[in-house]
């Protein structure tokens, strides 16, 4: 297929002359609705259709068929970003599915053929980019006062005939308003109206994750929970060290007290003996000092407990009258 097969996007975001094109709100017997440009009663120009089965379409339109730059979300969360070409997805775009998968390059007749044709990566980022800008463009569109879609969503405005003096043209919406060149006391105005629009679209238009971002987050999220496992592990470890040390330290003191209370042959006690049981004496002086201080905070905490149960003293008040 190649080139002829191909939509470039200089092409597609190319200026059309419009002729008899109008601002249309409509309303259809099945349910859709779409507001936009409109010539010859078709779609024509740039819109926005809201389909009655959940679909919805925002982009360029070619004599009621989608053609162009769009973007389309279907009922079932799928998008797809780029090229359309009477109905089909054709040309470069990207399609994003529910479950995280992405597709990304050529499109022919609705059908994917991949990213080793004409239409790589790159370019198929680049048309959905472009694509994210025509569909905003195409909702400026919407809301018309008078339109149909207006008023069966129950916003009943007051229609006034809008009148685009000479030197105002620009203010026209849509492609009639890009026909004229923008005056030099409205450019600091228009830039600064442009960077609110911008805001706005940065921050209510929903961001699609990429594969790699998702598979990055849920590495992150996975490497976070071991840290805190193997936090939770070192301190279980560290614990049950701690008491088998105490359990050791009684039984030495449990030795200590048998060795005590045995009989010591009479006389006096050489300095090797008293040598060799210095270090033991030692570890008695240790464990004893470790048992006042779990006592005293074991009574301690008892005495508090104690208090926090026994009722506050009430106090009496004796007042005298001296009659």
């Amino acid at each position: 297929h190649g080139n002829n097969t191909r939509l470039s996007l200089k092409q597609t975001m190319a200026e059309r002359t419009e002729v008899n094109v109008c601002w249309e709100s409509t309303v259809y017997p099945d349910g859709g609705m779409y507001e936009g440009l409109m010539k010859d009663g078709q779609c024509h120009g740039k819109g926005v259709f809201q389909y009655a089965d959940g679909d919805r379409f925002e982009g360029e339109y070619q004599e009621g068929l989608m053609d162009g730059l769009g973007v389309y979300k279907w009922s079932n969360g799928s998008v797809f970003f780029g090229q359309w070409k009477e109905n089909n997805m054709h040309g470069c775009g990207k399609k994003y599915y529910p479950g995280g998968a992405i597709e990304e390059g050529e499109w022919v007749d609705d059908d994917f053929v991949g990213d080793f044709t004409a239409c790589n990566a790159q370019e198929a980022e680049t048309a959905k980019v472009a694509a994210v800008g025509v569909a905003a463009s195409a909702r400026m569109f919407m809301y018309k006062p008078d339109g149909e879609v207006t008023l069966k969503n129950g916003l009943r405005l007051e229609q006034h005939p809008v009148v685009y003096t000479a030197g105002t043209e620009f203010l026209m919406p849509g492609d009639a308003g890009d026909k004229y060149p923008v005056p030099e006391w409205a450019e600091i105005p228009i830039i600064k109206a442009n960077s609110v629009m911008v805001s706005i679209f940065k921050n209510w238009n929903f961001k699609i994750p990429s594969q790699a971002e998702l598979e990055a987050k849920d590495q992150a999220l996975d490497k976070k929970r071991q840290a805190e496992l193997q936090r939770i592990q070192a301190e279980q470890a560290k614990l049950a060290g701690d008491n088998e040390d105490d359990d050791e330290d009684d039984e030495d003191d449990e030795d200590d007290d048998e060795d005590e209370d045995g009989s010591a042959p009479k006389g006096t006690a050489s300095i090797s003996m008293s040598m060799m049981r210095s270090n033991k004496v030692h570890k008695s002086f240790e464990n004893a000092a470790r048992r006042v201080v779990r006592n005293f905070i074991q009574r301690r905490a008892q005495r508090q407990q104690q208090q926090s149960e026994r009722a506050p003293p009430m106090a009496c008040l004796s007042l005298a009258f001296r009659m």
